[in-house]
């Protein structure tokens, strides 16, 4: 309510209505790669921390790996404390993508003062080509535009990492400035 006293402005990946943002949102080849993504993983809503503590590991490792950050990650006793809280905190929302058998990726979300965040993805490094990652953002944002949250907050865009601000941006979750 305040905006208009703002002298700067900070940049967010922010889907401003929820409400109108389909598939049609997202562009041509991410339609497509969602639509493959849906024959070949399934989404659940995770709400059990055994499913974590016993597959989501593998997922956690290889992001940690693959952006460069493999020595910041907890141990596998503080992963499997996070994945309790995580799993069972009913503020949160995490949606995984299982393949077969196995849960290959996972997104942790949660919605403040009618808000989406997007907080944190993890996806195995065989899930990737899968497109796990349009499938758990997209599902992600279903659940809330179907629950009546009215925006969709995608974090901040990375500096030096443009590959992950145009993924957003091709799933229609532009970079907006916001004061």
């Amino acid at each position: 309510k305040d905006a208009h006293h703002a002298n700067t402005w900070s940049p967010v990946h922010l889907v401003q209505d929820l409400a109108t943002y389909d598939e049609t949102a997202l562009d041509a080849t991410k339609r497509t790669q969602l639509h493959r993504a849906r024959k070949s993983m399934t989404i659940v809503q995770i709400t059990d921390p055994d499913l974590l503590r016993e597959q989501g590991w593998r997922a956690y490792e290889d992001k940690m790996t693959r952006v460069g950050l493999s020595h910041a990650m907890v141990g596998r006793d503080t992963y499997n404390k996070n994945a309790d809280w995580f799993a069972t905190d009913d503020r949160r929302l995490i949606l995984g993508t299982i393949r077969g058998d196995d849960l290959v990726g996972y997104i942790e979300t949660f919605a403040v003062d009618g808000v989406a965040y997007l907080n944190d993805i993890w996806v195995s490094n065989e899930a990737l080509p899968l497109n796990a990652s349009a499938l758990l953002y997209y599902a992600s944002s279903q659940v809330y535009r179907a629950a009546g949250v009215g925006k969709l907050c995608a974090g901040v865009p990375e500096v030096g990492r443009t590959g992950i601000s145009d993924f957003k941006i091709r799933m229609g979750i532009p970079v907006v400035r916001i004061p």
